[in-house]
């Protein structure tokens, strides 16, 4: 199942690549009446992560993006982020955040978390089990792995995300929605619901009001108990 990672990411085309810096920016600051209405959906992966703070913990989002979440998450220790791309954030929220790091690779050697999160982003991520390896280890005994992730594969994510926001996006910019989707998201749900079920013992997966996979939006994932046996082989493995 590893084998098939790290993924390559194609290259855009040229007209997807001129226009992809104004969409990538209206989907994160919700611009956009599609990226609003986006937003407002995705509400429901930041409660489910929210829902587990105990009030004093030490906390490592991935993928921070704008700092959407930072807002859910109260009376916590620390709170470090991880974001490769540079963003214009609002400064009352970013009071909120601890340290920022471009990768998880920048981050102290000693550093170890209570709960480590993110977001929609596992999806976009070209080699997972190297991610996902490296949270396994950075977790506190007994800590928590969070994610919220699309359910890309299912039926009515693909009406929804394909063809509704696919029409939206082929009236006002003439182009197949599919090429960037297919660009952005690498990983459909049941692979990385496998890969974190490699590396943890205990894996919870929840969808949207429950419904089965093909019927549902978003699903969120807790895992705990990690398999240091497969997650060090992944990490040397790396390292070779």
């Amino acid at each position: 199942m590893l084998d098939q990672f790290p993924k390559q990411r194609q290259a855009l085309p040229e007209d997807y690549a001129s226009i992809y810096l104004t969409l990538y920016s209206e989907n994160r600051s919700g611009n956009s009446v599609l990226a609003r209405v986006r937003k407002y959906l995705e509400s429901w992966m930041h409660r489910q992560v929210s829902t587990k703070n105990t009030g004093s913990e030490n906390l490592l989002e991935v993928g921070a993006g704008q700092l959407n979440h930072a807002n859910y998450e109260t009376n916590y220790q620390t709170y470090d982020v991880i974001e490769p791309l540079i963003q214009d954030w609002d400064s009352e929220v970013l009071r909120k955040v601890t340290s920022i790091y471009s990768s998880i690779f920048e981050i102290e050697a000693e550093k170890r978390y209570d709960r480590i999160f993110s977001i929609a982003v596992l999806e976009h991520i070209a080699d997972l089990p190297l991610l996902v390896a490296h949270s396994a280890h950075r977790i506190h005994e007994g800590g928590l792995f969070q994610a919220a992730i699309p359910c890309e594969g299912s039926w009515l994510w693909h009406l929804s995300s394909r063809t509704l926001v696919g029409a939206a996006f082929r009236l006002k910019y003439g182009l197949n929605y599919d090429v960037l989707m297919d660009y952005e998201h690498l990983n459909t749900y049941s692979e990385i619901v496998d890969v974190v079920s490699h590396f943890f013992r205990h894996v919870k997966v929840k969808r949207t009001l429950n419904l089965p996979f093909h019927l549902s939006l978003y699903a969120y994932i807790e895992a705990t108990d990690p398999k240091l046996n497969e997650v060090y082989e992944c990490l040397e493995s790396r390292r070779s």
